[in-house]
């Protein structure tokens, strides 16, 4: 796990959706109940996005907000934990 990015998803409580992809078990470590997943380019991250909200739902999380753009993409979601 990068340390540089669980340190700023931690502080910010916003993480790109491809961090999360590419470093999942860092979830499990993060202390907060509110987590902003942002893509951070148009197209191929929208699909992350999907890829890591069902991932932590699979894990007990919901989604409890999305962000679209002008042509209604999505482009961030917040997720929280009960």
């Amino acid at each position: 796990m990068s340390d540089q990015v669980f340190q700023r998803m931690c502080s910010t409580h916003t993480v790109a959706a491809k961090d999360l992809v590419q470093f999942p078990p860092m979830i499990d470590s993060y202390p907060n109940t509110r987590l902003l997943i942002q893509a951070v380019t148009l197209g191929s991250t929208t699909a992350l996005v999907f890829w890591c909200v069902e991932m932590l739902e699979l894990k007990g999380w919901e989604a409890d907000g999305w962000g679209f753009n002008d042509v209604g993409r999505v482009v961030s979601v917040v997720m929280r934990r009960p």
